[in-house]
């Protein structure tokens, strides 16, 4: 398959079996879960005591997002993908 999408090599997809020595269980998957939605619902609480604090978010909000983006764009050019999923 031939596509210009620099994430979407020949070689994507052909992952290093030796990282995922451990099969996925309900117990991972479920804990890993709980994990991210609690960052969610405290990062979103943080954020809601900010606004009714009276703090200006919207600056918060620029500079986090360029960050994530900022990640997101090194990770997808660097090919380090693998290292996003590892957790």
């Amino acid at each position: 398959m031939r596509t210009g999408n620099p994430v979407l090599k020949e070689d994507t997809f052909n992952i290093d079996k030796s990282m995922y020595e451990r099969p996925m269980t309900i117990e991972g998957t479920t804990n890993k879960t709980m994990v991210l939605l609690f960052i969610v619902v405290m990062s979103a609480t943080f954020s809601w005591f900010l606004y009714f604090d009276g703090e200006q978010i919207l600056l918060l909000i620029l500079i986090f997002t360029i960050i994530a983006f900022g990640i997101g764009l090194i990770t997808t050019i660097l090919h380090l993908r693998p290292l996003c999923m590892l957790y």
